[in-house]
């Protein structure tokens, strides 16, 4: 098993799309997990001392606004060949605007790299759909993770 603390504030402008179900266990304030549901991004509360089971291969991405929040996070550790993938969407139209999918052994290590490399590159970050560009990271709209 992986077990992390993760803690706020803290606002994220991907999404993962994790092989293996995610267990949330809300230990300080709140948090926002967003999911991609159907073409849409809707937003899932967990409260102080609430738990959440979020299902294999649903995109999330945990948003804990509020400095001092935390909570734990456990999931199963990936067997061989099994990949993660890491999502951007428009924000002017939902539309999947890039798209990763890697192996990741230490996601300290792994991801970051990843990140940044879509955060430096304009044409990763512009939506084939309408034109808008993903603003990077950090950056999310007005509202993105209002608690």
């Amino acid at each position: 098993m992986i077990a992390k603390i993760i803690g706020g504030p803290n606002t994220r402008v991907n999404f993962h799309d994790d092989p293996v179900q995610e267990f949330f266990y809300k230990i300080k304030n709140e948090m926002i997990l967003k999911v991609v549901d159907d073409g849409t991004i809707k937003d899932v509360r967990i409260n102080e001392g609430e738990v959440f089971m979020l299902p294999p291969h649903v995109r999330h991405s945990p948003q804990l606004p509020v400095a001092g929040s935390y909570g734990l996070v456990v999931e199963s550790l990936r067997m061989l060949g099994i990949l993660d993938a890491i999502e951007w969407y428009c924000f002017e139209c939902i539309a999947c605007i890039h798209w990763i999918k890697v192996p990741v052994n230490n996601i300290v290590d792994d991801l970051p790299p990843l990140y940044e490399a879509f955060y430096a590159d304009d044409a990763a970050r512009t939506c084939g759909d309408c034109g808008a560009v993903h603003p990077g990271k950090g950056k999310a709209p007005p509202g993105w993770a209002d608690t």
